[in-house]
């Protein structure tokens, strides 16, 4: 067949069965790339996730403080008392959280229901399997000792070991952190 620089019928359809498809060379090649990219393009999303569950955590320790202002505001400035131990915010009695760093730790009802006309619900860690401390709560005490002396501290930890904690919190490790523990006031005996 001789191609004269014009296309017919009769010459198109001759190239058209005279072509064998694709070799396997060739298909193994673009499946290996369209593998590589959807990796990075997997790789890209679960980054994106990670900073948003992050994002959404300092989101919620900043209106965790909020409410534990207002119900200090409301009582008279005595921050409500977590009853000498770490409590889980928003957890039952009955229910435990973060086994690592001297847990586990339970809820308080008491506290719960200090907070509930502040915040409702009260929100839980977006990521219950962010580093070591697992369980989705955000941990409280209102009578603890540490960086900025005897106060009134929240605890939590990011999932992303280059999520920096806010600039006047402290920075704790159990060896898979960041952990975070940030001074809200003064402590409640």
């Amino acid at each position: 067949m001789e191609f004269n620089g014009r296309l017919t019928v009769r010459n198109m359809r001759e190239r058209l069965c005279n072509y064998t498809g694709f070799t396997l060379v060739e298909l193994l090649v673009v499946i290996s790339i369209i593998s590589l990219l959807s990796s990075i393009v997997f790789s890209s999303v679960n980054s994106a996730r990670v900073k948003a569950r992050d994002a959404k955590t300092v989101a919620d320790i900043s209106q965790l403080v909020l409410a534990l202002n207002f119900a200090a505001d409301t009582s008279g400035g005595v921050f409500p008392s977590s009853g000498g131990t770490w409590r889980c915010l928003g957890q039952t009695p009955a229910g435990q959280c973060w086994f690592q760093g001297g847990g586990p730790y339970t809820g308080l009802d008491s506290l719960n229901n200090a907070l509930t006309p502040y915040i409702n619900p009260i929100p839980r860690d977006p990521n219950p399997e962010a580093g070591c401390h697992g369980q989705a709560f955000y941990l409280y005490h209102s009578n603890y000792n540490d960086y900025a002396g005897v106060g009134t501290y929240i605890h939590w930890g990011y999932e992303n070991t280059a999520t920096q904690c806010p600039g006047r919190a402290g920075v704790w490790s159990f060896g898979c952190g960041p952990y975070c523990i940030l001074y809200v006031g003064p402590p409640t005996t």
